[in-house]
């Protein structure tokens, strides 16, 4: 019997009144909606029940949450403008005055590059003449002073800017820095040509991945590499669920850990593959080492003061001032950085958190192993890891959240039955991943936002709710897992 006869049948044999009469219907409507969810739960279990949160179209879904999560920041901003309040109140992003920084200074601060012609017309020539006079990265000198130099990036990076620098002398520095935006724009949109095959989600997923957080910061800040770095991790990520075209993303993970070392925590995500798992590892390795010392060669070749031993003092140099100082700490997402925002510096907490990372990861390759963790909650769980528990994470490489929400939408289009991935879970994923790829650089207290500690824990939460789900669960878990 439907709930409106029921209703209908109620006020014809009780004669109620029809206020009374609409409580009662009420009740009956809870109660038949719960009912209806307990059923479903029992049948399929809490983590597979479609009844709960149905999300249909994981790209429109997402692209949604995105742009309403930016414009809100956005519209926080408007507010302290109209207040008169300057930066850091003016924008979610970084200082406008430091515009595409991190491109500029750094390649400026390479012997040579007061070479580089800058006109001087426009407003953007004046900025990048200020920042050809103020490089703020130090050379050979820098290493004895303490000072932060261009000797604490990898050899591939290094290459990457002197050959920018090169290029900088053939054309405009600014033309120049517009090719490499377009090369990283090409690597978002080849991304998603291999996830989304279908016109519109392809278009939801352009669009939410420009707007994302981590992308607007890349653009402002001119870190264009490590942009490129998080879209090879996402690459790796996507081909090794999709156990497809698995070289390409060793050779992009390759890249990856050699621009950012870090990157090599996904190598565990070699287990998402069904065979030749040993061989894709030992390949890795080679290539992620060849690829090191062709750099390194290159590297030196092109600039004689960068040397193995200058790259080891140079890191020694940026722990001090960004891990153990605070330079590290404004739009950072690290565990570290969260307890050194509320409690301040401790030498021990690197310790710990290198401690709890490792604990995390064993757990979830048992659990991944033993059949309780699903496919796209083991590809969630590395991106935590790798946000986590990296002393100075930058928002920047936040970028490497879209993997997740990838990955769930390949789920459900891969997918015969519905049932057979957890829409539960799923939100589990989304939710915390549209989280972090969002702005939420609001402004209280202090000139650093809340979002250094929010972000944190919201993803240490979420991955510890989904590791204690899956361990604790009855049933064996979805029917993906082989």
């Amino acid at each position: 019997m439907t709930t409106s006869r029921t209703c209908a049948s109620l006020r014809s044999q009780t004669g109620q009144s029809p206020g009374g009469a609409s409580f009662n219907c009420n009740i009956i409507v809870l109660y038949n909606f719960n009912h209806m969810a307990y059923e479903n739960i029992k049948k399929y279990g809490y983590e597979r029940c479609p009844f709960l949160f149905p999300i249909k179209n994981i790209a429109f879904f997402s692209f949604h949450c995105v742009l309403i999560l930016t414009a809100l920041n956005a519209l926080y901003n408007s507010l302290a403008v109209e207040l008169l309040r300057s930066f850091p109140y003016s924008t979610f992003l970084f200082n406008p005055y430091d515009l595409f920084a991190d491109f500029f200074k750094f390649i400026f601060s390479y012997p040579g590059a007061d070479k580089i012609y800058i006109s001087g017309t426009t407003q953007i020539d004046k900025l990048l003449l200020y920042f050809q006079h103020h490089p703020n990265y130090a050379g050979l000198s820098g290493l004895a002073s303490g000072h932060i130099t261009h000797f604490h990036v990898t050899p591939l990076t290094t290459v990457f800017y002197l050959t920018n620098k090169w290029l900088m002398l053939e054309t405009t520095p600014f033309a120049d820095f517009i090719l490499m935006v377009l090369i990283f724009f090409y690597i978002i949109v080849f991304n998603i040509k291999h996830v989304a095959k279908v016109k519109i989600d392809k278009f939801y997923f352009m669009s939410l991945t420009f707007f994302s957080y981590p992308v607007l910061l890349v653009i402002a800040r001119g870190n264009i590499i490590s942009g490129i770095a998080s879209l090879s991790v996402v690459y790796f990520l996507v081909v090794m669920y999709q156990n497809d075209r698995c070289i390409y993303g060793i050779f992009s993970l390759a890249i990856a850990a050699n621009i950012r070392p870090n990157a090599i925590i996904f190598i565990l995500a070699i287990l998402l593959l069904k065979r030749q798992r040993l061989q894709y590892v030992l390949l890795f390795f080679l290539t992620a080492s060849t690829i090191f010392l062709v750099s390194l060669f290159t590297a030196h070749h092109l600039y004689q003061d960068y040397t193995l031993k200058n790259f080891v003092l140079g890191l020694m140099n940026y722990h001090n001032i960004y891990v153990a100082g605070n330079d590290g700490l404004a739009y950072g997402s690290s565990l570290f950085g969260c307890f050194k925002m509320m409690l301040g510096y401790n030498e021990h907490f690197e310790f710990f958190v290198s401690l709890l990372g490792a604990g995390i990861s064993l757990l979830a390759i048992l659990e991944y192993c033993f059949k309780f963790l699903s496919k796209n909650v083991l590809v969630y769980i590395l991106c935590v890891i790798y946000c986590l528990f990296s002393p100075v994470f930058a928002d920047y490489h936040l970028l490497v959240f879209i993997a997740p929400i990838f990955c769930a939408y390949l789920g459900t289009k891969n997918c015969s039955n519905s049932l057979k991935y957890t829409n539960v879970t799923n939100l589990l994923i989304l939710i915390p991943c549209l989280l972090v790829i969002s702005p939420k650089n609001y402004l209280f207290s202090s000139d650093i936002s809340w979002q250094v500690v929010i972000n944190p824990v919201i993803l240490l939460f979420s991955a510890l709710s989904l590791l204690i789900i899956s361990s604790i669960q009855k049933n064996r878990p979805l029917a993906e897992i082989k």
